[in-house]
């Protein structure tokens, strides 16, 4: 077991390395990322930029048998098929992580204004999630909030209703009035669903403008590991081919 580190230079060069290469992905929209306006390192930050260098370093065994030729292929420091490195895992921040889950949780001991900034986050206590966890929790948990705060708007449409069909039960039951109830309940919700996603995109582009993502959308990062289905059947054709030679 290895406990692994790096300077705070060449985890600033490792984050800005990635950034351009997601610039590059993107289609190079926009300006090229300036490297004086990176982004302080956070925990997460550097979790990432570690596992990402030890995830690209190739070298060549010097033990291998048979001893290696300038021909030689590389080795992925953390290939799954003959790994140096079995596998990688970030120490917890046990004070980081209290503290966070103590900020989140609703239990009952706790008042009602703890209880309501533990459900709707504000942006510092967003900008400490995405921080400690990465940008994926982050978002994760904005969507959260940002969702039950809707769902406030909902319910107080729901439970008229509720009221006025409760008010038209039993022999006085009006299937007319039901259906208008039911017409307006429908609209309502049509037109909740649809400013509720307008509202979440403008939310999330703030969210990735204060985190600087703005070139994440359309970037997904492919794993050394995957092969395409193109690939499995010329490989299935090779062997079959060898085969039948």
């Amino acid at each position: 077991m290895l406990l692994l580190n790096a300077p705070e230079i060449t985890i600033q060069e490792q984050l800005y390395r990635m950034k351009v290469m997601r610039w590059m992905r993107t289609g190079g929209l926009g300006d090229m990322p300036d490297k004086d306006k990176m982004e302080a390192t956070t925990p997460a930050n550097r979790i990432l930029a570690i596992h990402e260098i030890m995830d690209t370093v190739e070298y060549v065994n010097p033990a291998a048998n048979p001893p290696p030729t300038p021909d030689t292929p590389l080795t992925h420091l953390m290939d799954t098929d003959n790994a140096t490195v079995a596998d990688s895992y970030p120490i917890h921040d046990e004070a980081a992580n209290n503290f966070l889950l103590e900020m989140l949780s609703i239990g009952k001991s706790k008042g009602l204004v703890a209880k309501f900034k533990a459900t709707f986050l504000n942006d510092e206590t967003l900008d400490a999630i995405r921080n400690h966890f990465g940008d994926r929790t982050g978002f994760y948990y904005a969507y959260l909030s940002f969702y039950t705060k809707w769902l406030c708007y909902l319910a107080p449409i729901g439970i008229l209703t509720i009221v006025v069909f409760s008010s038209i039960k039993g022999d006085t039951f009006d299937e007319s009035v039901a259906n208008r109830v039911l017409i307006v309940y429908s609209i309502a919700l049509v037109t909740w669903g649809k400013l509720f996603v307008s509202n979440w995109k403008q939310r999330s582009v703030g969210l990735k403008t204060r985190w600087g993502l703005l070139d994440l959308d359309g970037h997904e990062k492919r794993l050394r590991t995957f092969k395409p289905e193109v690939d499995r059947y010329v490989q299935a054709y090779e062997s079959e081919a060898s085969i039948s030679n």
